[in-house]
């Protein structure tokens, strides 16, 4: 699973949260105080389409219950105040996000894979997902004239580790 980095919460000292997670003081209103994402038209395709996930098939988006509580009953950790219904999310979108999440989950694992045949120090895994991703847009060429295979990425993957660029020199 990937996750965004969490940092102490000020409003609930002791816990963490999201880093683009924006803490409102409580008010009268709002007692436990408010939170909004501050990267909400660019948030992860994960949050985009909490709380479903695809089916066994992966042609239809399903939701899971959502506890009440997340963590060890701290009152910092109470979730929605009821349970998501399916009217509560955009089919379309909601599919769209959740394909793309599973896609590049996949793609990540086969990065994970490939730096944990040879891992280097940790400081330079930030330089190693910089240019996987930056070289996952390549042009057609004609001696691998279907690009868009998964042999494809593997190739283009295993390239860009076999190159060892990203790797510092001792």
């Amino acid at each position: 699973m990937i996750c965004l980095k969490h940092i102490p919460s000020l409003s609930f000292p002791g816990t963490t949260k999201c880093r683009f997670l924006t803490e409102c003081l409580p008010d009268e209103e709002h007692p436990k105080g408010l939170g909004r994402c501050s990267i909400y038209g660019s948030r992860p395709h994960t949050c985009r389409s909490f709380p479903a996930k695809l089916n066994d098939s992966n042609e239809l988006a399903v939701l899971y219950e959502i506890p009440s509580n997340g963590r060890d009953g701290e009152p910092a950790y109470d979730l929605c105040p009821r349970q998501w219904t399916a009217s509560d999310l955009e089919p379309n979108d909601t599919i769209q996000s959740l394909v793309i999440a599973q896609y590049e989950m996949t793609f990540f694992k086969k990065i994970a894979a490939i730096w944990n045949q040879n891992p280097g120090e940790w400081n330079s895994f930030p330089e190693f997902i910089d240019i996987i991703y930056s070289n996952r847009i390549s042009s057609e060429n004609k001696s691998d004239s279907n690009l868009e295979s998964p042999e494809a990425d593997d190739k283009r993957l295993h390239s860009a580790e076999e190159s060892g660029s990203y790797r510092k020199a001792a």
